[in-house]
Parts: structure tokens; C-alpha cells; sequence
């Protein structure tokens, strides 16, 4: 992932959350996209600079802050106030936090980068690493559960799979999967992972493998930053550059050259009920609904940053996004 240094910001806190709700200059026929944005200046958001979004059951967000140099803190935003976790005030170990996921009874799993797998239960941590567990690396880049069964995690020695009593490690030395550094999961309808890494993307459907590389598909190269199952079971395969889109085994590669995707950029895909497309790159917020591409970012609307990490479906038609320059939350009213 690309590393952003954060830029620096006034760090007063109000005691009172100040939010802005601002009216962007895009509509969708009868409907007008609004933003609410939250940064570190004007409320007790820790850090503009955020990682990883994720909501729990009783609809709190929970997300990560700061780059992959100074790290950040844990937080905790409940629609009115922000509350951070660090090892002063909860004995976080780690604050390099790079996944988040939450589960029915509220429990936090926080993947880090030097700790391995945490479970944090509210009070407590509870940590799986390489010196007492079979996790094959202490840096976990990417974590995705599976329902019913357990944790699927990437890192930088290969694919783990955790059942929360015992482990199953894979690498390129045990298994055909292309390479051990792992920056993405999926797992489709059917229950197949799909594992993104520095050398081609593999499919596994946890007797079978099957790898795609440029020699052996349409991929055009070998690094697959990320990977994307979405609610229509179409596959997005992101790569620098550009995105397959994968459906009933029919290839489409788009580039800036045949869409309105930005060049020189890293994107992060979410597919929303109306079938909208919704990228996070680094040049600002892109919007493709089939029909016509727009890119939003400060120049032409009240997006506060260029810098897009994340898209979170806040339920309601509402979007979460992290942003290098705070939080934001869309909706069309």
C-alpha cells in the first residue's frame, strides 16, 4: 500500500463535536449528494489520516489512523463523539492497526503490522503471533472472515487461515499460491478465496487452486493490489493502473484509456445496491454508474481531500469515507 505522510493540522479540540454539513455541487436526478466531514482541527478526531473503516452491531464506527511510518491510534466514533484506544488507556500493543472487523457479539479483531492478530473484547487484548501461534507472520497487510467458519489473513509470508482455536498456513513453499506477500482477499458466493499478490492473483476453493498471471490471462501485470467480491458476484481485480472486472468467466480490463478511471493511480473499488461504482484513488472520490464517470475532489466539490483510502457502505444510501484529510459521510437527500 502507498504511504502518505500526514500533513500537519491544528490539533485545538473543541468539547463540543462541530460537524459541517456541506452541499456538493452533484446531483443525481431529484436527489442532491450531501457531505458531513470531521478532521482533527474542529473535533476530537485523533488523526485526519485514516486507514481502515469498519461498523460493529450497534452501528459504531471503528477505524485506524496515521501512515505506515508513525503509526496512529484505534478510534471509536459513535455518530456524536470519538473516542481513541492507545496503550496508555487500553494497553493497545500495536498502533500500527491495518484491518479492522467486528463481529456479532461486538468483539474487535484488529490485524497490525508488528503484533499479528488481536482480539479486543472492550477491556482486555488478547494476541496471536508468530512466537505462539502458527499466524507465518507478525504483519498481517489484509484480514477477511469467512461466515461460520473463521479468518482468512495475508502477510508477508503467505495466507493464514484461522478457526479462533487453531491455524492453517499457506505459502509458495506448501502450496501453488504464485507468492507470500498477500495484499488483498475475497470470498465469493460459492465460498472460493480469491488472494491478490506481487505476482498474479490465485483462486482457492480450499482443496483446489487454480493461479492467473499475464502468461497465462488477460491480466496485463503480475503485481494485483486488491480484490473486490461485489453484491452482483461480479470480481473487481485491481492492479496498478487499472481493473478486471471479472463476471460469468467473462474478462473486461479497464485503463484510463477506455474509462474515466485517473492515471497513476492505486484504487479501491465498493459497489453499492444501485449497482454504482465507487473508486478510492489518490486523485479524489470516482463515481461510475454506468453511463457517465465523475471524478470528485477539492476542485470541484466539497470532498475535503484528493487522497481516497477507503469506501464503507454506512447502510441507507450513506457512505463512510477515509480520507488522507479526515472523515467524511455521504449521502443524496
Amino acid at each position: 500500500m502507498r504511504c502518505f505522510f500526514s500533513l500537519l493540522k491544528n490539533r485545538f479540540r473543541h468539547l463540543a463535536i462541530l460537524t459541517a454539513l456541506l452541499l456538493a455541487s452533484v446531483s443525481a436526478g431529484a436527489q442532491t449528494l450531501h457531505c458531513t466531514t470531521w478532521d482533527s482541527s474542529t473535533t476530537e478526531l485523533p488523526d485526519n489520516l485514516i486507514k481502515t473503516l469498519c461498523t460493529g452491531p450497534d452501528d459504531h464506527l471503528w477505524f485506524a489512523t496515521g501512515d505506515c511510518f508513525y503509526g496512529g491510534i484505534l478510534a471509536e466514533f459513535d455518530g456524536a463523539q470519538f473516542r481513541v484506544y492507545d496503550s496508555a488507556n487500553s494497553g493497545l500493543p500495536d498502533k500500527f492497526i491495518t484491518s479492522i472487523y467486528i463481529d456479532e457479539n461486538n468483539i474487535k479483531w484488529l490485524g497490525t503490522r508488528f503484533h499479528g492478530l488481536l482480539r479486543f473484547d472492550g477491556s482486555a487484548y488478547t494476541s496471536w503471533n508468530p512466537t505462539n501461534s502458527g499466524i507465518p507472520d507478525a504483519h498481517v497487510v489484509c484480514m477477511t472472515y469467512e461466515e461460520d467458519r473463521g479468518f482468512w489473513l495475508g502477510t508477508d509470508r503467505g495466507l493464514a487461515f484461522f478457526d479462533g482455536k487453531s491455524w492453517i498456513a499457506y505459502s509458495s513453499k506448501n502450496s501453488p499460491l504464485p507468492d507470500d506477500i498477500i495484499y488483498s482477499i475475497a470470498i465469493d458466493s460459492s465460498g472460493k478465496k480469491w488472494i491478490a499478490t506481487s505476482k498474479g492473483f490465485a483462486c482457492f476453493d480450499d482443496q483446489n487452486w487454480k493461479v492467473y498471471t499475464p502468461a497465462n490471462s488477460a491480466l496485463p501485470v503480475e503485481q494485483v493490489n486488491y480484490i473486490y467480491y461485489d453484491r452482483f458476484n461480479v470480481l473487481w481485480v485491481v492492479f496498478w493502473g487499472g481493473i478486471i472486472k471479472i463476471s460469468n468467466g467473462e474478462w473486461q480490463v479497464y485503463t484510463p484509456e477506455n474509462s474515466g478511471l485517473p492515471r497513476f493511480c492505486e484504487y479501491k473499488i465498493f459497489v453499492d445496491e444501485q449497482n454504482v461504482k465507487w473508486f478510492a484513488t489518490n486523485t479524489g472520490l470516482v463515481v461510475w454508474d454506468q453511463d457517465t464517470w465523475k471524478t470528485y475532489n477539492p476542485t470541484n466539490s466539497v470532498i475535503p481531500s484528493f487522497f481516497i483510502n477507503l469506501i464503507l457502505d454506512g447502510g441507507n444510501g450513506q457512505k463512510w469515507i477515509a480520507t488522507q484529510d479526515g472523515l467524511v459521510k455521504m449521502e443524496y437527500k
